[in-house]
């Protein structure tokens, strides 16, 4: 869950690199599978913050699929959208914000508006909005990607609550932040109806509600949240993970430095 240095580091995924693996009719299988190879390739490049390589391949893989296998491909889009992704966490936002709009309207045009890799496209520009500085921008596009997520996908997937998760924090962005906590608030009930064990969405989400309700001063309600948190981010990544550590720095500043074994 590392995040850039102008994100929460617990915020969940930015948004998720797409699949690497391209598909399509037999007589270009050999195309899509090289030029997946390459993708792939790039998609390892930016898990590992080597975003710089990362671009500079997937620039190559973005011509290569333009020439071969047409703009509006969707493995050209595929493309196209991870090289969005890494000038973004590169902080390049004037090349991340066109390329990632081009990307959402021939989506739109090509797969339809509520298809599942036009969300995807949708939810890539409103968190680069974000944290582009471009607030109100970011809000908007959020409300509606979280609108069509919870319609499409239910209020619980995963993709759902990122989405959830992305418009409480351009609330926060935008000096909202008991707007903020209502998102969040909602969104955490509808995870923790989920059978199962908790998750590392229920981690995020409940983990920036205690941070909402800390900026509204309110640490005693902030603090059993932020234990939680900690608890089940333990359990999932461990107590030396990034993570971890700081979840326990901020119990540790409220006076809630609990034991992440406890239960609850």
């Amino acid at each position: 869950m590392a995040q850039p240095e102008s994100e929460d580091p617990i915020a969940g995924s930015l948004f998720a690199l797409e699949s690497a693996v391209f598909t399509g009719s037999s007589a270009a299988n050999g195309v899509r599978d090289a030029l997946a190879t390459r993708n792939a390739l790039a998609v390892a490049y930016c898990g590992g913050e080597r975003y710089t390589e990362a671009a500079d391949l997937l620039r190559e893989v973005v011509e290569h699929c333009t020439e071969r296998l047409g703009s509006d491909d969707p493995d050209t889009l595929v493309a196209a959208g991870n090289l969005g992704v890494a000038l973004a966490w590169m902080g390049r936002f004037d090349d991340a914000l066109p390329l990632l709009s081009h990307v959402l309207a021939a989506r739109e045009r090509v797969l339809g508006d509520e298809h599942l890799d036009t969300l995807t496209a949708r939810d890539a520009l409103a968190v680069t909005y974000r944290l582009a500085g471009q607030v109100a921008a970011a809000v908007g596009l959020h409300a509606h990607v979280v609108e069509q997520r919870i319609r499409v996908l239910g209020p619980a997937h995963p993709h759902t609550l990122t989405s959830r998760c992305g418009l409480a924090l351009a609330r926060i962005a935008a000096g909202s932040a008991g707007a903020a906590a209502t998102v969040l608030s909602a969104a955490l009930v509808d995870a923790e109806e989920v059978p199962g064990p908790p998750t590392l969405a229920t981690v995020v989400l409940r983990a920036n509600l205690g941070r909402c309700l800390l900026h509204l001063e309110r640490p005693a309600s902030a603090q059993p949240l932020l234990a939680r948190a900690l608890a089940d981010c333990t359990a999932l990544l461990g107590a030396n993970h990034p993570d971890s550590v700081t979840l326990r720095g901020e119990l540790a500043r409220i006076g809630g430095n609990l034991d992440p074994g406890a239960s609850f």
